[in-house]
Order: C-alpha cells, then sequence, then structure tokens
C-alpha cells in the first residue's frame, strides 16, 4: 500500500506497514459493525448453532471482501494523486479527486453486491445489505485516507520547499563569506606590497629609518595578522592602527597633516580592518604633498559614518587607477550589512563615508557566519 491514514512520503516502510494493518483492522471492524446492524431482521430468522453458522460464514466473507474493497480503493486512491496531483492546489480540484474516489467506491460496491445478488438469488436483501455497508465502509475510509494524503503531501512539500530555502541561503552565504574573504586578502596584500615598496625605497637613503620602519611594520602587520579572521573590528582598534600607520608616514612624506577628530576616541561601533588606513592611503597616493602643498587630510564622525576628507591638490603625475581599492571596500560592506560608502567630490575636497556599524548590525553579522 501506498499511503494510508495519516501517512507522508517520509514515512518508513515498517511504518506503513503498521499503518496498513491497523487501517485493515478497523475498516474489518468497522464493516463488520455495520453488516450487523442492517441484517438484524435477517438474522433475527436463526437461532442457537444455526446463528453461529451464519455469523461465523458472514465474518470470513467479510474479511475477504472487504481487505478486497479496500486494497482496491487505496490502490485508486494513489492512482488518482498520481494523476491530479499538481503544483498549484486548488478548492475544487481536492473537491473533483474526492468525487472521483467515491464514485469508484459506490461503482465497486455496486459490483460486489449485484455478485452476492446472482450466488444468493433467494435472499431478497442480500445487495442492499452488502452495498449500504460496503459503499458507506469504503467511502468514508477511502476518503479520509484521501484527504489526510493529501494534507500530509502538502505539509511534506511545505517542508521540502522550506529545506531547500534554507539550504539556497546558507549556499549564497558561503558564497558571499568566500568572496569577501576574498576581497580582504585582496585588500591586505594591496596594504603588504605598498608597504615593502616603501620600505625598499628607504633602504638605500636611510638605513637607519629603514630599520626602524621594519619594526613599525611588524607591529602593524602583527594588526593584520590578528584581524585576517574577521571581516569586523571595534573602531578603537581600527583606530590605534591608523595613527601607528600615520606615525609610518611622517618619515616618508612631507606637507602631509593627518587629523583623528578627538570625538572619535569615545564612539563605539564597529569598522572593516584596514579601512581607514587604506581611505588615508587612497588621498596621499592622488595629491601632492610636499613644499608648498600641504594636503590635509581629517578623520571625523557624521551620524553613522565614518568620514576620511581631504583638500584637493591632484598630482600632475597622477598614477593609473584601477578605483579597484573603493570598490573594494565599498563591495565588502555590502556583502556585510547591505550599505555602501558614500563618494563626494567637488571642486575643494574629496571625502568617503563609510558605515560605523552597531552592536545590533555586529550580531547579524555574527549569526549569519554562524
Amino acid at each position: 500500500m501506498y499511503f494510508s491514514i495519516f501517512d507522508t512520503y517520509k514515512t518508513r516502510p515498517e511504518e506503513r506497514r503498521r499503518r496498513h494493518f491497523l487501517v485493515l483492522a478497523l475498516a474489518i471492524a468497522a464493516s463488520w459493525v455495520l453488516w450487523c446492524l442492517v441484517s438484524i431482521k435477517y438474522y433475527s430468522g436463526f437461532d442457537g448453532t444455526s446463528l453461529l453458522k451464519e455469523l461465523g460464514t458472514d465474518l470470513a466473507e467479510h474479511i475477504v471482501e472487504t481487505t478486497v474493497l479496500i486494497e482496491l480503493s487505496l490502490q485508486f486512491c494513489w492512482l488518482v494523486t498520481r494523476m491530479f496531483w499538481r503544483s498549484e492546489k486548488t478548492f475544487w480540484l481536492m473537491l473533483m479527486m474526492v468525487l472521483i474516489v467515491a464514485t469508484f467506491n459506490i461503482l465497486c460496491s455496486w459490483a460486489v453486491a449485484a455478485f452476492y445478488e446472482k450466488v444468493f438469488p433467494d435472499n431478497p436483501t442480500v445487495f442492499w445489505r452488502v452495498f449500504y455497508t460496503d459503499s458507506a465502509m469504503t467511502s468514508v475510509l477511502s476518503t479520509t485516507c484521501l484527504i489526510s494524503f493529501l494534507i500530509s503531501r502538502h505539509r511534506d512539500e511545505e517542508e521540502a520547499k522550506a529545506d531547500a530555502e534554507r539550504k539556497a541561503h546558507i549556499e549564497e552565504i558561503a558564497r558571499l563569506r568566500g568572496k569577501l574573504d576574498a576581497l580582504a586578502l585582496q585588500a591586505d596584500n594591496h596594504f603588504v606590497f605598498n608597504s615593502f615598496n616603501t620600505l625598499y625605497n628607504m633602504i638605500p637613503v636611510s638605513p637607519d629609518d629603514a630599520r626602524l620602519f621594519t619594526m613599525d611594520l611588524s607591529r602593524i602587520y602583527r594588526y593584520l595578522v590578528s584581524s585576517t579572521e574577521k571581516h569586523l573590528v571595534p573602531l578603537k582598534a581600527e583606530l590605534d592602527f591608523a595613527r601607528n600607520y600615520i606615525d609610518m608616514l611622517r618619515w616618508r612624506y612631507q606637507g602631509v597633516s593627518v587629523d583623528i577628530s578627538e570625538g572619535l576616541d569615545g564612539a563605539v561601533g564597529y569598522v572593516i580592518p584596514v579601512s581607514v588606513q587604506m581611505l588615508v592611503e587612497n588621498a596621499l597616493k592622488h595629491n601632492r604633498h610636499g613644499s608648498g602643498d600641504l594636503l590635509n587630510i581629517k578623520v571625523f564622525r557624521d551620524k553613522d559614518f565614518i568620514c576620511v576628507s581631504n583638500n584637493l591638490l591632484p598630482r600632475l603625475d597622477t598614477p593609473a587607477t584601477s578605483g579597484h581599492g573603493l570598490r573594494n571596500l565599498s563591495t565588502r560592506y555590502e556583502l556585510l550589512c547591505g550599505r555602501r560608502l558614500k563618494i563626494e567630490k567637488n571642486d575643494e575636497f574629496f571625502r568617503v563615508s563609510m558605515p560605523l556599524l552597531s552592536q545590533e548590525e555586529l550580531y547579524n553579522h555574527e549569526s549569519t557566519d554562524n
């Protein structure tokens, strides 16, 4: 049997067999009770041994008859569901399925009753007694099985759909995490390569400064290593790292002023690692600084954004740029929290504002990681 009362596709075969036997036993019992109720007048003509013999014979016939009818009815239910079960279910579709099954049961009961009428032509009540009993029993039972199956099948499909959506969501998160990690590694490598390039240029000019620069670089790189597995860090840790980086800049550059607002020291929130440093480095890369040209870089807070702003002193020999750095940082923010960088530019200044994430957004980020 393919299904039974309160059956689902997830049911184990042993449980299916147990339910099958239970449904069959209940149906035989119900059919026998109905048969006795509609046959009271018939049995009143028997007494003693003849009554017991008649009851025993009828019970044996009922066991065979009921088993055959139930199996036919349930198998027909399964066939109907295979033929008419669709992705879009409507009340009228299910009603049609129930009516089809009920019609089949009535026809089968009519055929069995006609058979009994042929076998026992001298018994004028046998046809209607068999028909009423079998049609009522099979119709109620198979309709109950069909409705319960439709409900359980619908529930199974909803669960499977929810499981598929959860799996797709997990796979999408994994894909975004991989992309985010690749972007983070790309940003770290960008900083390391630039630092080594700076060190290479310092060695022939000032070996002593190069040694001190190497020590500071190792301290800064320690921060990079510790934040490698983190997509967000506290703002305070990021500002401490940025100040160390700014100290290194003073060895290399003249005419550069970097001011980190004192109001940021008490700010609470989270940013992407190495983000402030990258924006400061971006300002240095695209602007003149030195004798007669003072590049002012300011780091401050504007509502729920951390802003890095600089006056515009475009370099005459502006290096070719692909804009990967800002796009990288903006994409990482979008993957983490759905927000992007704000970039503003006019004739006087260039400003990049990046989201300062709250504790709640950090929890959402961590729950997504989990």
